[in-house]
């Protein structure tokens, strides 16, 4: 089941469940190229890190 709703502030709030874990990302009001690509980097980096881990 996925939620998605706008919070008072203007941002979106989107909760969902991801293999048994409930996630929940809250997204800013207007686009942030900065906290984009620190977003990117930390998902890449925990995807290299798991498949570094299935390699051994």
């Amino acid at each position: 089941m996925k939620t998605v709703k706008e919070l008072p502030d203007g941002r979106t709030e989107v909760e969902t469940i991801i293999n048994g874990c409930n996630v929940t990302v809250v997204f800013a009001r207007e686009d942030n190229p900065e906290t984009m690509k620190n977003v990117t980097d930390l998902i890449m980096s925990a995807y290299a890190e798991r498949k570094a881990n299935t390699a051994q």
